[in-house]
């Protein structure tokens, strides 16, 4: 399931990645979403990645994580 569609309160407009709005962080732990898409990887960047940022209409989730909006 897309964070978009488990109905958390993110502000969004393109559902596509690009306009990157629904940008937040999360933190996971082992395989609790799948890998960033290569949007996500062109919109906000390895460093934003690494300090676990995503796009809330791009990540797929598969299992439990905690999500700070902004």
């Amino acid at each position: 399931m897309g964070l978009v569609r488990a109905n958390l309160p993110v502000e969004f407009f393109c559902t596509t990645g690009k306009c990157t709005t629904c940008r937040l962080r999360v933190e996971m732990t082992g395989d609790s979403a799948k890998p960033p898409s290569e949007t996500e990887q062109y919109r906000l960047g390895i460093e934003a990645i690494a300090k676990g940022y995503r796009l809330a209409c791009q990540v797929f989730v598969t299992g439990d994580m905690r999500v700070f909006l902004p």
